[in-house]
């Protein structure tokens, strides 16, 4: 999801990733809230759709950082099928300078709450 000046960074994640992917640019609230509505299941960060999604009772997974500024525990998700995931703290966290959380959420992790919500 995006506005259009995301546009460039939106397609070459698509085509990072290889695999079936649908942009959705430039769309209305109502139009994304259909799309969140029928998916089996949303992956995000702290953002919109992620909580839309969540809102609208489709499965979702949140990422989110450690500073209790962004953290799961003030923004993660709600609703009946969420799961919220944060990395393991390290040295530092959460009052670090160069902020690296999102990359030690681990895909395995990810992986297993999508199984766990889809059964």
């Amino acid at each position: 999801t995006g506005i259009e000046t995301d546009r460039p960074t939106l397609e070459s994640v698509k085509q990072a990733i290889g695999s079936e992917v649908h942009l959705f640019v430039g769309r209305t609230l109502p139009e994304l809230a259909a799309l969140l509505r029928y998916a089996s299941l949303v992956i995000s960060n702290s953002t919109g759709p992620g909580h839309l999604a969540a809102a609208l009772g489709t499965p979702a997974i949140g990422l989110f950082p450690l500073p209790p500024a962004v953290a799961r525990e003030r923004w993660g998700f709600r609703g009946k099928h969420v799961t919220n995931l944060a990395p393991p703290p390290i040295q530092g966290c959460p009052d670090c300078k160069e902020c690296s959380c999102m990359e030690r959420i681990m895909v395995s992790e990810v992986m297993k709450a999508v199984h766990d919500l889809q059964n």
